[in-house]
């Protein structure tokens, strides 16, 4: 019995694990968009924002590591609640190297960070204006701690049921 005791109190306190510190969350401007950042980017300037998204590239310069991210929709605590849709792109800088075998394209990621800057880049065939966010704290998404979306059955009869 203490065994199970302790196997569900450790499944429960890892379900609340914190993905982004509160010392970083306590940075974040909740009243500033990822719309209104991506319409005037240096009007922002200093402020942190929470964001999620989608690594698109990784490129490590001189002074440091840039990942292009697609913006995902997150909750209150960093979670990615919706990856489905976005409202553009953006660049997360790290003045420290960022792996590429690590940060790799594909990848799922949460940060905090503080707006730096804005920069235009040929995108497809036109050009695209990034908003820049210096990385304060980051985290990579590993599959198990994503919430799967929840599954509802019913049934009627034998053998019948709709999703």
């Amino acid at each position: 019995m203490r065994y199970f005791i302790y196997a569900v109190t450790t499944l429960l306190l890892a379900g609340c694990t914190q993905i982004i510190s509160d010392e970083s969350l306590r940075l974040v401007d909740r009243d500033l968009s990822f719309a209104e950042l991506r319409r005037e980017p240096e009007r922002y300037n200093g402020r942190h924002l929470l964001l999620g998204g989608t690594i698109v590239d990784v490129r490590n310069r001189s002074n440091g590591s840039e990942l292009e991210l697609v913006q995902l929709k997150t909750d209150e605590s960093g979670e990615i609640i919706d990856t489905a849709s976005s409202a553009g792109r953006f660049i997360a800088f790290s003045p420290s190297l960022l792996d590429p075998a690590i940060y790799r394209p594909g990848l799922l990621v949460s940060l905090v960070g503080e707006v730096s800057g804005k920069r235009t880049m040929i995108l497809d065939e036109g050009n695209y204006t990034y908003p820049i966010l210096t990385i304060s704290e980051i985290h990579i998404w590993k599959p198990e701690e994503l919430r799967a979306p929840p599954s509802f059955h019913f049934g009627i009869g034998v053998g019948t049921y709709f999703h």
